[in-house]
This record gives structure tokens, C-alpha cells and sequence, in this order.
């Protein structure tokens, strides 16, 4: 085992102070160096890339379809609530059939 005496000689810590923070000053230069040639290697490499699940491109087409989709008229829903409500509103079998079939249409691709 090697002994620095420069560590344990009295009235030098100063002087093992500043070689240490040389070092570190060095170590940290050394450091930026490496770091600063990095992306100029990277370059010469291959790039990165990402690829989406089909499950994650149906939901970013969900997603732009609901954003087009038409608001709701809260207007619109508290009157069908009252007429619910008071017993007026009548409900057309033949319109409601066709609608639940352009849905599931829609929903599952069907022409």
C-alpha cells in the first residue's frame, strides 16, 4: 500500500487542497469534452425511432373523430329531460332502429 506524504506532512493541506481541485476542475473539463463530441458521434449512428400499437393508433383516430364531433346542446338536453320528465316525450321504434344500426356501423367498419 503506497502512502502520499504530501497528505500527512503538517502545513501542506493547502497545497493537497489545490492539486485536489485541480483534478476535479481537470476530470470536469475532461467531462464536457467527451460530452460536447457525443451528438457528432450520435450522428454517424443509427437514429432513433417509434412505432405506435395498433391499439394506440385506433385510439388517436377515436380521439380525432370525437374532436370533430358536434358539441352537446345543453339546451337541447334539459328539454328532452322535461318531456321525459312530464311524461310528452314519444319515442319513433323505426327512427331509433335505423339510428342504432348507423352506429354500430360507424363503430365496427361495416359498409
Amino acid at each position: 500500500m503506497a502512502v502520499d506524504l504530501n497528505k500527512i506532512v503538517p502545513g501542506r493541506p493547502q497545497e493537497v487542497a489545490a492539486n485536489k481541485q485541480a483534478k476535479q476542475q481537470q476530470q470536469v473539463q475532461q467531462q464536457a469534452t467527451t460530452q460536447a463530441k457525443a451528438p457528432e458521434q450520435g450522428a454517424k449512428q443509427a437514429q432513433d425511432s417509434v412505432s405506435l400499437t395498433p391499439q394506440a393508433q385506433q385510439l388517436a383516430q377515436t380521439q380525432k373523430a370525437l374532436a370533430k364531433a358536434p358539441s352537446v346542446s345543453q339546451e337541447k338536453v334539459a328539454e328532452l329531460r322535461k318531456a321525459i320528465s312530464e311524461g310528452n316525450y314519444k319515442v319513433d321504434p323505426e327512427k331509433l332502429a335505423k339510428a342504432m344500426t348507423k352506429l354500430e356501423s360507424e363503430l365496427f367498419g361495416i359498409s
